[in-house]
């Protein structure tokens, strides 16, 4: 399969996602191949620092220290170079414009739970985190459309594997050092970024592809698809205890939820649990069932 080096373009504005430490060998090849292509350097006219070529870059340098697009967009507007600074204002807008970027005023312990364990966590530091969290999947998902370009995401997997992918799939929390959330475990934001590939994989708006030591490799769904039928069928049995939790009242809606529910489980015994959830989330979409939240990993 090709190899990372040759699937990167700095043109397209391609970002590389994955574990913070794995991403540091990927950055510098990509250095490495900026540093030798006249062409994409020419065109790019930065030093390899002013382009952008980790979702940190876009995420941690504009909405880590700010909620608000005015604020977002003035940082934006100082960076030095034109097209860095042309595609941040295009992410941060798309971004805004999005629905799920809507910050809450307060974090369900749901929210809290999965920033951090720590109860004295301030909660101003983890609405930002949740931020990030949001804008780093919403980059994942969209990021093609966002820049307007054929942008590519690399997502790097290098220490994904094993024991680590079983607890990405059952979204456990590990323990982090980052002083924003106490020093308690917390569910990190890569896994979360790649539970929502799996998840949006048929309507994905922008490639992605998947790396180990620098060569491209199968998504870890593919390499593993027993593993993640797992997370794809407790989805499906959470999507189904919400739903038949908030029946419509109305009896024609009734006779309507529970055909959908009826169909949802034909499909779910094909062991396309993906499907079935779309079923239940399209019934819900359309307000059909009594008022009740999604679930939170639904959410950007």
């Amino acid at each position: 399969m090709p190899k990372f080096i040759d699937n990167f373009s700095f043109i397209n504005g391609d970002v590389i996602y994955g574990d913070r430490e794995d991403r540091k060998k990927y950055r510098s090849a990509a250095e490495t191949l900026y540093d030798t292509s006249s062409p994409d350097k020419a065109a790019l006219k930065a030093v390899f620092d002013d382009v952008w070529v980790t979702i940190d870059q876009y995420n941690n340098t504009t909405f880590l220290p700010f909620d608000e697009r005015p604020e977002v967009l003035q940082l934006i507007a100082g960076l030095k170079q034109a097209l860095p600074r042309e595609r941040a204002t295009r992410y941060a807008n798309a971004f805004f414009d999005h629905p799920s970027s809507t910050k809450p005023a307060t974090l369900t312990q749901q929210q809290r739970t999965k920033e951090s364990s720590i109860a004295t966590a301030r909660d101003s530091d983890l609405l930002a985190l949740q931020r990030i969290r949001r804008s780093c999947k919403f980059g994942v998902l969209n990021l093609a459309q966002a820049l307007g370009t054929q942008a590519k995401i690399h997502f790097v997997l290098d220490s994904l594997h094993g024991e680590r992918m079983r607890q990405i799939v059952h979204k456990e929390a590990y323990k982090s050092n980052d002083m924003m959330r106490g020093g308690g475990n917390a569910i990190p934001v890569t896994t979360s970024e790649l539970r929502a590939v799996y998840r949006e994989q048929k309507r994905l708006k922008t490639p992605v592809l998947f790396y180990r030591n620098l060569e491209q490799v199968l998504p870890p769904w593919e390499e593993d698809a027993a593993l993640w039928q797992q997370y794809g069928k407790a989805r499906y049995f959470k999507y189904k205890t919400r739903m038949e939790a908030s029946m419509p009242v109305n009896p024609t809606a009734q006779v309507a939820a529970l055909s959908m529910l009826q169909r949802a489980q034909i499909v779910a015994d094909t062991d396309d649990f993906l499907a079935a959830v779309d079923l239940i989330r399209e019934f819900l979409r359309f307000g059909l069932a009594a008022a009740t939240p999604l679930p939170d990993d639904d959410e950007l």
